[in-house]
């Protein structure tokens, strides 16, 4: 735990060369580098590397949108979109 805080990264992908602070993280990154996509859903049957991809995705299927603009309090079901949009208030 005390690696999260001082940065120091000892765990090493052995395909990318990326560093890790902990042994989990290495283990989660190294998904991408496989065809392996243990996260899927029932209601369409998209399959994914990660859960909060998958999480992420259920958003479409609940119509949740859980980010909301604090200008116009318009919704949003992914942060990125909600940070796009936040370009039309910036413009004057």
């Amino acid at each position: 735990h005390v690696r999260l805080h001082t940065g120091e990264s000892v765990f090493t992908c052995l395909v990318c060369k990326r560093n890790f602070s902990s042994r989990t993280y290495l283990k989660r990154h190294s998904i991408i580098h496989t065809t392996e996509k243990p996260y899927s859903l029932a209601v369409c049957h998209r399959i994914f590397t990660g859960r909060s991809h998958l999480k992420a995705h259920m958003r479409v299927h609940s119509g949740e949108k859980p980010f909301t603009c604090n200008v116009c309090q318009r919704g949003f079901s992914q942060s990125g979109n909600m940070k796009t949009h936040m370009r039309v208030h910036q413009k004057t």
